[in-house]
């Protein structure tokens, strides 16, 4: 589907080589995806999630901040794993690192950009989702979690970038998108340039929520 996308598609099985242990958690390929990128074209990188789109603006307000130093989304929360304060793990460039219930931050990784010197730190980053891993910590986040913790440890400054972009991860917003695309897209659409755009609205996602929701119950109902 992409042999009509200016873009360049590149098989991770190479770098991920050396991760046998944890290729079972999915959120790994994110940091060696960008790792990959840096590399391979040492240039700054902007990596999105693919339940995301853009809006208006996008490009220049995420140009601007990543002079600044990093882009992620938008902060979640403080000490997002209380239960392991004090959990180390030793790391190839930044040393033992240990978990911090007073420091430790998370931002939601739908959207990272990083500059052209980030290679050292997104090494840490895979070490750290490894160490965190084997030690126990089996969250759906832990990469989110690790690239914000060696961002703050190495005193990047983070931008949140989520005022430009929208990135829609919950299930719900999911069906929603997917359902509205199907509307637009043809099955065999495979040229970059769509010939008609893409309307979302909260009025809208809250009648499809509604009939996803009656459908279930209705299936459920002759099911049961």
């Amino acid at each position: 589907m992409y042999e009509g996308w200016p873009v360049q598609v590149v098989d991770l099985t190479q770098a991920a080589r050396g991760h046998d242990g944890v290729l079972d958690y999915r959120h790994l390929y994110k940091p060696l995806a960008v790792l990959d990128a840096l590399r391979v074209f040492h240039r700054p990188i902007i990596f999105l999630d693919c339940d995301t789109y853009v809006r208006s603006g996008f490009e220049t307000d995420i140009l601007q901040k990543l002079g600044g130093g990093a882009v992620l989304n938008l902060f979640e929360r403080d000490n997002p794993y209380p239960e392991i304060d004090g959990v180390t793990v030793a790391l190839p460039h930044l040393g033992l690192y240990r978990y911090s219930s007073t420091l430790s931050r998370m931002y939601n990784s739908g959207v990272i950009g990083v500059h052209a010197d980030a290679t050292p730190l997104f090494e840490d980053v895979v070490a750290l989702i490894e160490g965190l891993r084997a030690a126990g910590v089996l969250h759906n986040n832990v990469e989110q979690f690790a690239l914000s913790e060696l961002l703050r440890l190495n005193a990047i400054p983070i931008s949140e970038c989520h005022e430009t972009i929208v990135h829609y991860w919950k299930a719900s917003h999911r069906r929603y998108v997917t359902a509205q695309l199907e509307q637009v897209l043809p099955s065999d659409w495979n040229d970059f340039q769509l010939r008609r755009s893409l309307r979302l609205n909260a009025f809208g996602k809250t009648l499809h929520d509604l009939r996803h929701s009656l459908r279930k119950r209705r299936n459920a109902t002759m099911h049961g």
